[in-house]
C-alpha cells in the first residue's frame, strides 16, 4: 500500500479507514462459516465482527445436543501445545543461512547461548498462554495471530494474540501475509494513558476535559484501527520509524484521526495458517472440514436421545374413560411412576397399552460411532492420544516408525505452517532483543566487514511432533543404508579389498549428523578446529611413541650384542674374511 508523503493526517486516516471497509466485506463471505464452525465445536462463541463492549461481556457458551467434538477440538489443543511448543521441551533450534558461517570457530555455541536467551525471555514472559489461543483459534477458524512487539520502558518483548474477530488479513503479489488490519476498542482512559491526552483527537480531548470538570468520568470507548503493512516505497536503509518497510497507523475511526504514525523493520504478526486454500485469503481449520459430519452427530445425537425419551415415556393408548384421572397422571400428561390402575375386567374396562414405535437402537448407536470417529480423524485424537501413553525418548526406530505411519504424514501440513508462524516469533525476539543488548556477544566468524551483510537466523523446528517425523525419514533411509554397508563388511572379513567401498563414506560426519538429529547440545559436540587439533596431537604422540620404542629396541639389540663385540669371528666364515681384510685381527 502507498500513502503518498504529502497526504495529511486527515487524508491519511480516510484512505486507511476506506481499505478497512474493503477488508471487512472480503472477509465478511467467511463470517457465516466461522460462527458456525464454533458453534459447533468451540467452548465459546465470539461475534463477528467485534462490538463495543465485547470485553466486558460474559461466556456466549453454545447450546448442543453433544459436546463430543469440543473435548475432540480441545484434545487437538492440548497436542499441540503439548508436543509442538511446550516451556518443558526442546522446540527450536537455531541455525544461519549461511552453511559455510556455520562452520565458523564458536558459531554453534554461540547460537546454543542465543536460543537459552530466547527461552528464558519466553518462559519470563506471557508467550506459551497467548501461544495457546493462537492455537486455539487457529483450529477453529483457521488461523491465529499473534503480535511481537517491543517494551522500551521495561526492556523486554511483549507477546500478543489478537482475536481473529478483530483482524482482517491481506496478501502481497506472492500470496504472502504481509498486512493486517485490526479494528478494535479501547477505553478514552487507557488511550490517554497510551499515547497521552494530546494525541487524541480534539473532540475526544474536549469530552475528556469536561467529564473531569464535572466531576464525572464516563466510560468511553474508542473505536481503533492499527494498520501494518509494507510500505511500497520505504527506503530499506532509513532508521526514521516512518520510512521502516512496514508502516504502523494507530487511527481514531470515528473522527478520521491519526493517533500514532511509526514503523517496523519487520512484519511483527505471526499468522498461523492451519490450511491455505489456493485463491483464498483466510485458510480452512479442522473445524470447518468436520462441520458435516458434527452436524451428523448431532442429527444422530438427537435421534438417539429421542429414542430414549420414547422408551422412557413410551406413547400409551389409553381409553376416553380414563382421561384427567388425576391419581393415575403426572403433571407432564405421562402416567406416574408406580400408578395403580383398577379395572373390572367382567365389566370390559379397557386396560392402557404401550405403543410399539419399532425403534432399532442399535443402527442408531453404530451410526453415532462412525460419526465420532470421522471428527476424531478430523482433530487427529487417536494420535495424541497414542503420544500420551508412549515413551518417544526410549522408542526404537522401528517402533517410531510404526507410530508415525499416515497418521503424522497428514500432519506435515500442519507442521510446516506452525513451524513458520514459529519462526516469526523466534526472529522477532532475536531482533528485538538483539536491538536492546541483551543477546551474547557476536563471535569473530560472524562479524560482518565494513559494508557486508550479516547471516540471516534460521529457525529448525524440533519438536516431539517434528521428531517423529524425521526419525521416521532417517529409520527409513537407515533401513536401506545399514544392511548394504553390513554386508560390505562381512565381505571384507573374506576379501579384505571390498572394505575399500566404505571409504565413500565419511563416518565422522555421520556421527556428528545423528548427534544433531538427537538434539545433543552444540557445545557437547567439538569445533572442526578443536578436532584438527586433537587429531595433531594425537598423531604427533604416537609419532613420538613410535620413535621411543625404536630407540628401546636399539638399546635392547645392543645390549644383546654387545657380549659378542670382544670375540673372535668363527674360522672360515664370512665375517672372519671381512675382518682380516679390513686388518682387524
Amino acid at each position: 500500500m502507498i500513502l503518498g508523503k504529502n497526504l495529511s493526517d486527515t487524508e491519511k486516516a480516510d484512505r486507511l479507514c476506506i481499505e478497512l471497509e474493503r477488508l471487512k466485506t472480503e472477509r465478511g463471505a467467511f463470517e457465516a462459516t466461522w460462527q458456525e464452525a464454533q458453534s459447533l465445536v468451540a467452548s465459546t462463541v465470539l461475534s463477528f465482527p467485534s462490538n463495543e463492549g465485547d470485553s466486558h461481556s460474559g461466556f456466549d457458551v453454545p447450546a448442543r445436543i453433544t459436546n463430543r467434538p469440543a473435548n475432540y477440538h480441545e484434545t487437538l489443543v492440548s497436542g499441540i501445545c503439548g508436543y509442538a511448543v511446550n516451556p518443558n521441551i526442546t522446540w527450536m533450534k537455531l541455525g544461519l543461512s549461511d552453511q559455510e558461517a556455520m562452520k565458523g570457530y564458536g558459531v554453534k555455541d554461540w547460537l546454543e547461548e542465543v536460543e537459552q536467551a530466547e527461552y528464558e525471555e519466553f518462559d519470563n514472559s506471557n508467550m506459551y498462554t497467548e501461544q495457546k489461543v493462537v492455537i486455539d483459534q487457529a483450529t477453529i477458524f483457521g488461523y491465529g495471530i499473534m503480535l511481537i512487539d517491543e517494551d522500551e520502558l521495561n526492556r523486554q518483548v511483549r507477546y500478543r494474540q489478537i482475536d481473529v474477530t478483530e483482524a482482517y488479513l491481506d496478501t502481497n503479489e506472492h500470496n504472502e501475509y504481509e498486512t493486517v488490519f485490526r479494528r478494535f476498542f479501547m477505553s478514552t482512559e487507557n488511550a490517554a494513558s497510551h499515547w497521552g491526552l494530546e494525541a487524541m483527537h480534539e473532540g475526544v480531548r474536549s469530552a475528556w476535559i469536561a467529564d473531569e470538570a464535572s466531576g464525572a468520568q464516563k466510560a468511553r470507548e474508542l473505536e481503533l484501527l492499527h494498520a501494518v503493512f509494507r510500505r511500497k516505497d520505504a527506503k530499506g536503509g532509513s532508521q526514521r520509524s516512518a520510512d521502516m518497510p512496514f508502516a504502523s497507523f494507530f487511527i481514531d475511526i470515528a473522527n478520521k484521526h491519526v493517533i500514532e504514525e511509526s514503523g517496523y523493520r519487520s512484519f511483527p504478526y505471526a499468522i498461523f495458517a492451519w490450511d491455505r486454500v489456493g485463491g483464498k485469503k483466510y485458510p480452512l481449520s479442522p473445524a470447518i472440514k468436520a462441520m458435516n459430519d458434527v452436524r451428523l452427530l448431532h442429527k444422530s445425537e438427537e435421534t438417539r436421545l429421542t429414542l430414549a425419551q420414547m422408551a422412557a415415556k413410551q406413547p400409551i393408548a389409553m381409553p376416553e374413560s380414563m382421561r384427567n384421572v388425576t391419581e393415575v397422571f403426572g403433571k407432564d400428561g405421562y402416567i406416574r411412576p408406580g400408578a395403580i390402575i383398577y379395572y373390572d375386567h367382567e365389566a370390559g374396562d379397557q386396560v392402557p397399552g404401550g405403543i410399539n414405535m419399532g425403534s432399532n437402537y442399535p443402527i442408531t448407536l453404530d451410526i453415532t460411532k462412525q460419526q465420532a470417529d470421522n471428527i476424531k480423524d478430523w482433530f487427529y485424537v487417536d494420535f495424541f492420544l497414542m503420544l500420551q501413553h508412549q515413551n518417544i525418548s526410549q522408542m526404537t526406530a522401528t517402533a517410531v516408525q510404526a507410530l508415525q505411519g499416515e497418521k503424522a504424514a497428514v500432519m506435515t501440513n500442519m507442521i510446516v505452517n506452525l513451524k513458520r508462524a514459529l519462526g516469526v516469533v523466534v526472529q522477532r525476539t532475536y531482533d528485538i532483543m538483539a536491538a536492546q543488548g541483551r543477546l551474547p556477544q557476536l563471535p569473530l566468524a560472524l562479524l560482518a566487514p565494513e559494508g557486508g551483510k550479516g547471516n540471516r537466523m534460521k529457525f529448525t523446528f524440533s519438536s516431539v511432533l517434528s521428531q517423529i517425523q524425521q526419525a521416521a525419514l532417517r529409520y527409513q533411509g537407515a533401513a536401506k543404508f545399514l544392511p548394504a554397508a553390513h554386508s560390505v563388511a562381512t565381505l571384507g572379513q573374506a576379501y579384505p579389498p571390498a572394505l575399500e567401498a566404505l571409504d565413500r563414506f565419511d563416518f565422522d560426519v555421520i556421527l556428528q549428523n545423528e548427534a544433531r538429529a538427537a538434539h545433543m547440545p552444540e557445545t557437547a559436540i567439538r569445533e572442526d578446529d578443536d578436532v584438527e587439533a586433537i587429531k595433531e596431537r594425537r598423531q604427533r604422540a604416537a609419532m613420538a611413541q613410535q620413535l621411543a620404542d625404536r630407540q628401546q629396541q636399539q638399546a635392547q639389540a645392543a645390549a644383546q650384542n654387545y657380549s659378542k663385540l670382544n670375540e673372535r669371528p668363527e674360522p672360515g666364515s664370512p665375517a672372519e674374511a671381512l675382518f682380516a681384510q679390513q686388518g682387524a685381527w
